[in-house]
């Protein structure tokens, strides 16, 4: 009976997710559109924690004193999950944009907002068009902006972490901004790679949000990419498996 209700309650969550989604695209196309940033802001938050509070998950904010207040940053975090997005836009305090797949762009409505806050197109296989991308985005630090990417390039198919692909490292070499490595564990289990409805089998979760002290990466050249890394690589699977000791 139990996965019954959950079941029927991710799936009318799952209705309600999509018509809350556009219609909060709209209003933010409008917000774009008026020049209004704060709202901007406001929008972003407010679906990031309604799509979280609609399937029932909770989100645990663990070292939040390492987000740095004064200046942009770049957070690299562990893909498991379409969840992984909420959790960051509804809780991490920093005007954040992310890198998305180009493909989702695409999509009515939903693809214009993404697109019209600041997303980031990521086409990967064209990595030329990414760090052209990446280069029109480096000035933004300096206004206080923050990106999110996922350096594993994907969602993973298991609560692991993959190996780390040196572009956004690049990037962040190149840009001479900081990066803040973030570990989320638990989003796998509301929504793990090839499932349709969220939270289906439980009818809550928890998911912690770790984030690891700032890594510097100024006066560091392209010769450094390599060891910075396998660096942060080794912080986060270090980080990872201590949440996973906790309970979701």
């Amino acid at each position: 009976m139990t996965r019954f209700l959950c079941s029927a309650r991710s799936a009318c969550g799952l209705v309600f997710g999509v018509l809350f989604t556009g219609a909060m695209s709209v209003l933010t196309l409008a917000a774009v559109a008026l020049g209004r940033d704060l709202l901007i802001d406001r929008f972003v938050v407010f679906w990031g924690r309604t799509c979280l509070r609609v399937f029932n998950v909770r989100v645990r904010l663990h070292d939040a004193q390492n987000i740095p207040g004064d200046r942009g940053a770049l957070f690299l975090f562990n893909h498991q999950s379409l969840f992984d997005v909420p959790c960051m836009y509804g809780f991490v305090p920093k005007r954040l944009r992310f890198g998305a797949k180009a493909e989702l762009f695409k999509i009515p409505f939903f693809g214009a907002a993404m697109r019209a806050i600041g997303t980031l197109p990521i086409e990967r296989d064209n990595r030329g068009e990414v760090f052209k991308i990446y280069r029109e985005v480096e000035a933004k630090f300096a206004m206080n902006w923050s990106v999110a990417l996922a350096p594993e390039g994907t969602r993973q198919s298991k609560p692991e972490i993959g190996a780390f692909k040196k572009g956004p490292f690049i990037f962040a070499v190149n840009a001479q901004a900081p990066i803040v490595p973030v570990v989320l564990s638990g989003a796998y289990e509301v929504l793990p790679r090839g499932r349709l409805l969220p939270n289906a089998d439980r009818w809550a979760s928890t998911v912690h949000v770790r984030f690891l002290p700032l890594i510097e990466t100024k006066g560091l050249a392209t010769g450094d990419v390599a060891q910075l890394t396998q660096t942060a690589h080794e912080k986060v699977l270090a980080a990872f498996a201590d949440l996973r000791r906790l309970p979701l």
